[in-house]
């Protein structure tokens, strides 16, 4: 592991053991075995290190997002695929989505700011691969005709909003993954729409 992961290392266990604003860059220094000077090389400021989490997060969620839509011809089994995968991320990467869920500076997310068109643009991307696996499941039957873009925006808020709600939620919640591909399914699924058509 180089220093700058290690940096990253060591500032994710902080910033999830302790929050954002009660980690100081010392301390961080101290737990990954640098130089405090390096921490400012590499990421100018702390808030540069968890814009840095948040990148390396969205970037590895979009490209597993993507490898997942493609491993599936038929649309409906991709939604489900990548329902299962979206809570399936948040297990593997726990403490990186606490610390982007609970930590992240508010005034990084100003409108216009660099950070919040980031994570515009990847939502954006995110919602169009749901889009594009909808109007696949459309084009074979294996989901009803519905508007593909709304439905991504709604699986999608679905997902996030489950996921915020376990992160940040004082309320212990089951595990609802295998519960979400049920609900998705059963609302997209054509197969049932056509056989359930009044007489």
């Amino acid at each position: 592991m180089d220093r700058k992961q290690a940096i990253l290392k060591a500032a994710s266990n902080l910033f999830a053991e302790r929050g954002f604003a009660s980690t100081s860059t010392s301390a961080i220094a101290k737990k990954a075995g640098v130089a405090e000077g390096l921490i400012f090389h590499y990421f100018k400021t702390k808030q540069g290190i968890i814009i840095n989490i948040l990148k390396e997060m969205l970037e590895q969620y979009i490209a597993e997002f993507e490898q997942t839509a493609q491993q599936e011809l038929i649309g409906l089994q991709a939604i489900k695929k990548l329902i299962s995968f979206h809570f399936q991320f948040g297990e593997n990467n726990h403490e990186a989505l606490l610390i982007v869920i609970r930590d992240f500076p508010h005034d990084l997310m100003a409108p216009g700011s660099p950070t919040r068109v980031i994570l515009e643009d990847r939502s954006s991307h995110i919602i169009n691969i749901l889009k594009e696996c909808i109007e696949r499941g459309i084009n074979d039957r294996s989901i009803r005709d519905l508007p593909a873009a709304k439905t991504a925006f709604i699986i999608h808020g679905l997902l996030h909003g489950i996921s915020r709600l376990k992160m940040l939620g004082n309320m212990v919640l089951p595990d609802l993954s295998k519960e979400v591909v049920k609900f998705c399914h059963r609302s997209l699924d054509g197969f049932l729409a056509t056989n359930n058509k009044p007489e």
